[in-house]
């Protein structure tokens, strides 16, 4: 069987928990080929490094973590700033309202900047929160990142686009709470 990396399962994790929370280690084991103690173990990394919450000793139930992150891929034509926020990132991401009120706008100004000078058909966006950082990436012939952090200070808060490139900025360990509601 195939050897299976955390980050492969990381990219997906905060979605297929929320769809499936009873059966997820069964459903990924099938999805990357994989025995079920290999999922197994794999769940347990995930659940330790904050991915992923589990309650249940014989039927796990599991959650997301305080780490999370949305990957979608969207059409350009006819897309808004605001609806990929509003269905797909903000409620999986569980920010605080003030956080979420900075984040939101970034956000679609970035998305908003995407689909106007992108010549692009498609845009694909990735947003992680952990408890160190929360990246917005995305993709395409143009490249925005943002990274949000200490979102109290405005020079903490940095965002940048490159032609064709693509990378995650790092920044400083701040109290995770700040952006949890």
């Amino acid at each position: 069987m195939a050897r299976l990396e955390l980050a492969t399962l990381t990219r997906t994790i905060t979605a297929d928990a929320l769809a499936h929370p009873t059966d997820l280690g069964p459903m990924l084991a099938r999805r990357h080929s994989v025995s079920r103690g290999t999922m197994t173990k794999q769940l347990k990394r995930l659940v330790d490094s904050g991915w992923l919450e589990r309650s249940g000793v014989t039927r796990p139930h599991f959650k997301p973590g305080v780490q999370r992150e949305v990957t979608n891929e969207y059409a350009i034509a006819g897309l808004d700033e605001h609806t990929p926020w509003l269905r797909d990132i903000h409620p999986v991401l569980q920010l605080n309202p003030a956080v979420a009120r900075i984040a939101q706008h970034v956000f679609g100004e970035l998305l908003n900047n995407a689909i106007d000078h992108a010549q692009a058909t498609r845009v694909t966006v990735s947003v992680r929160r952990n408890v160190r950082r929360c990246v917005r990436r995305s993709t395409g012939p143009i490249v925005y990142q943002l990274v949000l952090a200490g979102m109290m200070n405005s020079d903490a808060l940095s965002a940048r686009s490159a032609a064709n490139a693509s990378s995650v900025t790092s920044c400083s360990r701040v109290n995770s709470s700040e952006y949890t509601s």
